[in-house]
């Protein structure tokens, strides 16, 4: 069991955003550490493919967490967000660190119902599983929480919170160190020049995906269109979320379609030279200074959308009060 002991870090968070995150925390790019995951799709899993990177059925995923937690249970996890194994890891390990989860880790934290331990329904995965803990960094197993201050910081876990700055952490590596990040989030085929000209981004968010079909491709698109009605399509670059099915080409014909799923933020960092960024509320939005103009709108840009954003009960969430149009 010595092949487990060697591995100090496990990385499981939701999107590639946290994955940057991780990378930018630490002094070198390691190999002692195993990525699970369950939500990265197949275009950018195989960039890491130099990695542990875990996607298997969930008996397996489970067996897996709970051996390394008796063979290593000093292994520190890097969680972010709310997933499927997220509380088997809050039960079976006590060194945990979080990473934020973009506008979700100031907004859903204030969830009361979620603040507090709670038993599951089942007896039988009660058992198995455990308990309910507190998401978002509340639980006690949870050590620090790395923020990087998009919003104000919750009260409740104010005295667990670090804040970080992801461009300060990029200028801090060596550029070797740049050059292997850069590796693992850019395919060799991607071309930075193909963007010159366009200064202009759209940064858009799945809506109509996580709607169970109450939000229509159609809809996502009538907010799209208005947001960048006032703007020369000819300047556009649209950067789709990674969960995101809807082919924006079929409906920007002039824009250019950012097609790899990497970190908006590592674009910066490399040299992307963007004047003006529009979203509904995109976190990556929010993490840009203030020499780029951020036009957030918020929900209130069509009647469907108001809807929507009300029917999951987000409407009144504090980046919905960072509008600036």
């Amino acid at each position: 069991m010595n092949y487990l002991r060697k591995y100090k870090e496990i990385v499981y968070v939701p999107n590639l955003y946290g994955v940057f995150q991780f990378f930018l925390l630490k002094n070198r790019l390691i190999n002692n550490v195993f990525i699970f995951h369950d939500r990265f799709r197949d275009e950018f899993s195989a960039q890491f493919d130099s990695l542990n990177l875990i996607n298997k059925s969930p008996l397996l995923c489970y067996l897996l967490i709970k051996w390394f937690s008796l063979w290593n249970r000093q292994a520190v996890i890097y969680l972010s967000g709310e997933m499927r194994y997220t509380n088997f890891f809050l039960k079976c390990f006590k060194n945990i660190v979080y990473l934020e989860d973009g506008v979700a880790s100031y907004e859903k934290i204030n969830d009361k119902s979620r603040q507090i331990v709670q038993r599951r329904k089942s007896i039988i995965k009660h058992l198995i599983l455990g308990r309910i803990y507190p998401w978002f960094g509340m639980a006690s197993q949870v050590k620090k929480i790395y923020l990087t201050g998009i919003l104000p910081v919750p009260e409740i876990v104010r005295e667990k919170v670090e804040l970080i700055n992801l461009k300060q952490l990029w200028e801090q590596k060596t550029p070797k160190e740049q050059d292997e990040i850069k590796r693992l989030f850019i395919p060799d085929k991607f071309n930075m020049d193909e963007m010159n000209g366009r200064d202009i981004i759209l940064l858009t968010q799945p809506f109509s995906e996580y709607s169970g079909g109450n939000f229509s491709e159609s809809d996502k698109i009538e907010v799209y269109r208005c947001l960048v009605s006032d703007y020369d399509e000819s300047r556009l670059i649209i950067k789709p979320h990674p969960s995101e099915k809807t082919c924006y080409q079929s409906y920007f014909s002039d824009s250019y379609i950012l097609t790899i799923y990497c970190p908006f933020e590592l674009l910066l960092f490399m040299g992307c030279k963007i004047s003006t960024a529009i979203s509904v509320n995109s976190t990556a939005i929010f993490t840009l200074d203030d020499s780029i103009e951020k036009v957030i709108s918020g929900y209130d840009v069509t009647s469907a959308l108001i809807e929507e954003a009300k029917r999951r009960n987000i409407y009144d969430g504090i980046s919905n009060k960072f509008k600036t149009k």
